[in-house]
């Protein structure tokens, strides 16, 4: 629950801050420096609030910190500025941009969660878009795992790391549930754990435009990165801050309206507004917050990919054709069996199948109780047919 109360000064309501003995005894958090960082950010705290503008400061669980603190721990996205690994590539769309998008109120956006005191922040931005796509497309809460990208990917640590990195490495390697893999916001050893049968399979970069990005919004929400620095202290509405081209946080846009973007962060739901930011549209060098000094990022989600078409006639006798609409229990389908190596054309199991996470490939099947093996001709299945020649 947030403290705050407000006293009227001329014209002017401005927040008044809970004591340091109120906002330690809700936190749990005491000492001489603590209470020091906590003084000095209530002084800055009151100053942004005279200023009039369209947000709301106030404090929270990180104003026992000191801006250098803070950042230390959780601005720590390592974002390439100008980063090549993906093609650049901007969404186009059928009909006009819409006037305002909110998918959480669309329903395309999973819980906000909480990164702890460690420096993960893209893994939450690569989970966060993976799980948002996905929930676009399938309408299902799946949540992923972040300690898996942590401890097992190699592209970063609580230290910082990379969303566009991380998101690459999903290319490779199938994202795991977080039921099956408890987030420990720390660098533990890898392990194994429960697939979501979730695939990336292609990541792209948007242009650094206002344009570019709204219009990417209307199909999903966007994995961005932005100056957190400016963030220590909201609470609610337009957070306006400064431009500039500097960004240090990975979070999620979910959304716009003509005045702003709306973000998903990963501090928890007593940040912000229920663990939402809006910061303002618009403005020179990157846009308000830096949100534009690296490109949006938006992955391609096949959660039950379409089959692969089915063979070309050839002069042989036979030919063989998938079981048409087969797909498992997840909504795997025999694309993504053969796509993936999960078996073998005799009928074994393939390179890409991992028996520790996923068990016996038999007890994947449809709802006839067919599995790979009876209807995916990469697996030795499918239907025999007469080829007219």
């Amino acid at each position: 629950m947030k403290l705050l109360f407000a006293l009227t000064v001329g014209a002017a309501a401005i927040p008044q801050q809970p004591s340091f003995e109120e906002w330690a005894a809700q936190h749990g958090i005491n000492g001489d420096a603590v209470k020091a960082a906590y003084d000095a950010n209530v002084v800055e705290i009151n100053r942004l609030n005279s200023l009039n503008t369209t947000a709301v400061f106030g404090v929270n669980q990180f104003s026992g910190l000191t801006a250098e603190e803070f950042a230390a721990i959780y601005l720590t996205d390592t974002e390439d500025v100008n980063d090549g690994s993906f093609p650049l590539r901007d969404p186009v769309l059928t009909g006009s941009v819409a006037s305002s998008i909110d998918w959480v109120a669309r329903g395309g956006v999973t819980p906000v969660k909480d990164q702890g005191s460690c420096g993960s922040c893209w893994t939450f931005g690569s989970m966060g878009v993976v799980e948002a796509v996905n929930k676009v497309q399938t309408g299902q809460d799946v949540i992923l795992a972040e300690q898996q990208l942590l401890s097992c990917s190699g592209e970063g640590s609580c230290d910082g790391g990379s969303t566009t990195s991380a998101l690459k490495w999903l290319k490779s390697n199938t994202p795991c549930l977080a039921s099956s893999y408890a987030y420990t916001a720390s660098d533990s050893s890898c392990k194994s754990c429960s697939s979501s049968h979730i695939h990336v399979t292609e990541v792209t970069l948007l242009s650094k435009t206002d344009s570019a990005l709204a219009s990417a919004l209307n199909q999903s929400p966007v994995a961005v990165s932005l100056d957190g620095s400016q963030m220590h202290h909201y609470s609610s509405g337009v957070l306006q801050g400064e431009t500039g081209c500097h960004h240090s946080h990975s979070v999620l846009a979910v959304g716009y309206d003509s005045g702003y973007w709306k973000i998903k962060n990963s501090w928890g739901k007593s940040w912000g507004e229920s663990g939402y930011v809006r910061i303002q549209r618009g403005g020179s060098n990157c846009g308000y917050l830096g949100v534009f000094d690296t490109n949006p990022r938006l992955p391609t989600v096949s959660p039950s990919p379409s089959p692969s078409p089915s063979p070309s006639p050839s002069p042989s006798p036979t030919s063989c054709t998938d079981v048409d609409g087969w797909k498992n229990q997840d909504g795997d389908t025999c694309y993504t069996y053969s796509h993936y190596n999960y078996c073998t054309s005799s009928g074994g199991v393939g390179s890409g199948w991992d028996s520790s996470k996923w068990g016996n490939i038999l007890d994947w099947y449809d709802s006839k109780g067919r599995t790979a093996l009876d209807a995916c001709c990469a697996c030795g299945g499918g239907a025999a047919m007469k080829v007219v020649v």
